[in-house]
C-alpha cells in the first residue's frame, strides 16, 4: 500500500536570509522558496534514493518539485505525492546540504483502520472462545486446510483464506480492512 506525503503544515522548501549577530547570538530569517527539486531517500545520510513515486494524480515521478507560487499553492509548498509501497517515512533532500524527515500524512487513517480491524478480530475471537470452548490460533498457512482430528475449533489467521476451511473452523484476515 502506498502512503501519502506532502501538503501538510510542515512540508515546505525553505532558505535563510543573510545571518546577523547581536550579543553573540546569530539569527537569520527563514523564507519559503520554490520551485525546488526534491529527491527522496531511505536514510538521513547515504541510503537509497526512492524513485518509485506517484504525483497527486497517480502519474509516475522520480522526484518532487515544490511550488513556485502557482496553481493555488504558496511558494515553497511541497505538493501531495505517494511514496513507494509500504514506506511511512522518507528523507527529503532539496540540495541544501541536509535531508529532512517526512512522515506519511495518512498514518492516522492507517492506525484507525488497523485499530478497527483488531477490535473486530478480538470480538470474533472472544465470541468463538465463549461459545465453543478451546480455540487454537493457527498462523501456519502451510498446514491449511489440514488439521489434527480433534474436537477443538481452529481459527486460521492469514491475508487469504485457506482453499478449504474445515467444518467448524474459522478464518480471520489480520490485515487492515480485512
Amino acid at each position: 500500500m502506498r502512503h501519502w506525503f506532502g501538503q501538510s503544515l510542515s512540508d515546505w522548501t525553505m532558505d535563510t536570509d543573510a545571518p546577523t549577530t547581536t550579543d553573540d547570538v546569530t539569527t537569520a530569517s527563514v523564507l519559503a522558496t520554490g520551485p525546488a527539486t526534491i529527491t527522496l531517500w531511505s536514510a538521513k545520510t547515504g541510503g537509497t534514493q526512492y524513485t518509485d513515486l506517484l504525483d497527486s494524480a497517480g502519474a509516475p515521478i522520480t522526484q518532487v518539485v515544490s511550488s513556485a507560487g502557482v496553481g493555488g499553492f504558496t511558494v515553497g509548498a511541497i505538493p501531495e505525492f505517494q511514496g513507494p509501497d509500504g514506506v511511512f517515512a522518507l528523507w527529503a533532500d532539496a540540495g541544501g546540504g541536509a535531508r529532512y524527515k517526512m512522515i506519511a500524512t495518512d498514518v492516522g487513517d492507517v492506525l484507525t483502520d488497523l485499530s478497527a480491524t483488531v477490535a473486530t478480530q478480538q470480538a470474533t475471537i472472544d465470541l468463538l472462545s465463549n461459545s465453543v470452548g478451546a480455540v487454537v490460533y493457527n498462523t501456519d498457512t502451510s498446514s491449511w486446510p489440514a488439521r489434527p482430528d480433534d474436537s477443538r475449533v481452529y481459527v486460521w489467521f492469514g491475508p487469504t483464506a485457506p482453499a478449504l476451511i474445515p467444518p467448524g473452523d474459522y478464518w480471520i484476515n489480520p490485515t487492515p480492512g480485512g
